[in-house]
């Protein structure tokens, strides 16, 4: 009887680790498929040039100058606000 219940553990004891094993791998072929098909990593925000000089400006004066923004990173860039200064 005893050595019964002993086999019984022992296999539900294989089963929850069989179990767990399963539940890791699972986890860890998520995480690789996510940064393989780009949903993992940073968005990284590069400026080909940060800076412009306007020259002397008068009063009145209207100019204007397009800065050149990319997404370098392996997921989205999201600009929420732009503050000039």
């Amino acid at each position: 009887m005893k050595e019964q219940m002993r086999e019984e553990t022992m296999h539900q004891s294989k089963g929850r680790w069989r179990s767990a094993l399963i539940w890791v791998v699972s986890g860890i072929a998520i995480l690789i498929c996510a940064q393989v098909f780009g949903q993992g990593g940073e968005p990284a925000l590069v400026i080909t040039s940060p800076s412009f000089d306007m020259g002397v400006v008068w009063e009145g004066d209207t100019i204007s100058h397009a800065f050149e923004v990319k997404n370098e990173g392996k997921a989205e860039l999201k600009i929420l606000e732009v503050r000039p200064g």
